[in-house]
């Protein structure tokens, strides 16, 4: 008879377990189709541009593999990140023949040499920031053999213009009509030759899109459209900052993005000496008002996913980093080597000597 209770009460047992079992990944199945959490919380990424160019043209015509990996390497240790944001730039691909199969192979090479690192690249494919130098598509060809672009500042890519003139109404072009022939190619051979190399973060659509929204704004669309139904990659568009400039992004932006990517500059705006006593608190406060704004917004349009893919300069790149970390945010600072903009937002020299302080080097390691 006692044999029987303990037998009845195995099996009781038995039952309750499976049913335990059954709820537990229920549960689990629930929470992996109903996304609650930030993906890109984990995220420890750097800004990359190669140090011996000062804009992203340079960077890929004078493209050097070897300097490449020795200055991704540098994102490796003492600190450890996990991705780097890479500025793509039309030019190079644009003028076509063997030079545009130069600069895919190197585009390969430079997510190869990263994978190589356990580094996941964020692909900048487009930028309107800074100087437009050229309207036209011919224009921006002539420009490239000049050799203008050889220590020049920093350039949009490709630029309102050969937006403006790429711009094809074609009413089963989702979302909005308008299809843009030429950078859609450009934008499917870029990341074919990038996904080759090895696997990636995502893909930013459009550094800092400010200058004509009416403009970007549908070109982004598009180009998100495209983006995802080829590759199902995150897409992301720098829809907030804190500078000035941010007024002119396009409104809605959060609703295109996949996941939500915001810029911070209030550091050096307000002139803060990252030194002095109460530096701490005011950067940590500033950043995680900064989050929460982010929070809001995709909270807003249906996301999760978060991150800050520039902030910062060197002396208080600790402070906001800790912040971000603190509230569940994943960061990218700005940069990794001296090159563009300077020695006072990045880490390390290219020959490896660091910019920023060992204590703040420690700092970044905590956070890893």
């Amino acid at each position: 008879m006692a044999k029987t209770r303990f037998g009845l009460r195995v099996a009781a047992a038995a039952v309750a377990i499976a049913v335990l079992l059954n709820v537990v990944e229920a549960a689990r199945l629930l929470m992996k189709d109903t996304p609650t959490a930030n993906e890109w919380a984990s995220v420890r990424g750097v800004n990359y541009v190669v140090s011996t160019a000062t804009n992203s043209v340079q960077m890929w015509i004078e493209y050097d593999p070897r300097l490449v990996e020795r200055e991704l390497d540098l994102a490796t240790a003492p600190v450890r990140f996990n991705a780097v944001r890479v500025f793509i730039h039309a030019y190079p691909w644009l003028v076509g023949g063997d030079a545009r199969k130069v600069f895919l192979s190197n585009v390969e090479h430079f997510c190869a040499a990263a994978a190589a690192r356990k580094l996941k690249p964020l692909v900048v494919l487009f930028d309107d920031d800074f100087i437009e130098v050229a309207k036209t598509a011919t224009e921006a060809l002539a420009y490239v053999r000049s050799g203008a672009w050889k220590g020049a500042g920093w350039m949009t890519s490709p630029g309102t213009g050969l937006i403006t003139e790429d711009a094809t109404k074609s009413p089963d072009a989702k979302p909005s009509g308008v299809s843009y022939p030429l950078w859609e190619a450009f934008a499917t051979d870029v990341l074919a030759a990038a996904r080759r190399g090895g696997p990636l973060l995502g893909v930013d659509l459009m550094n800092e899109p400010h200058q004509f929204p009416n403009v970007t704004a549908p070109f982004i669309a598009r180009m998100q459209y495209v983006v995802e139904s080829a590759t199902g990659l995150p897409t992301t568009a720098d829809s907030f900052c804190d500078a000035d400039f941010c007024r002119g992004i396009p409104k809605g932006l959060e609703r295109v993005e996949t996941g939500v990517t915001y810029h911070t500059y209030w550091h050096y705006h307000q002139n803060l000496d990252c030194l002095k006593a109460n530096a701490s608190s005011e950067v940590a406060a500033h950043h995680e008002q900064m989050a929460e704004q982010g929070k809001e917004l995709a909270a807003a349009s249906g996301k999760t996913d978060l991150m800050v893919t520039e902030f910062g300069m060197a002396g208080c790149y600790c402070y906001a980093a800790r912040a971000l970390t603190k509230v569940g945010v994943g960061w990218i600072l700005w940069g990794l080597v001296v090159g563009f903009p300077g020695a006072w937002q990045s880490m390390y020299y290219s020959n490896g000597t660091a910019v920023i302080s060992a204590d703040e080097i420690k700092c970044l390691e905590e956070l890893e």
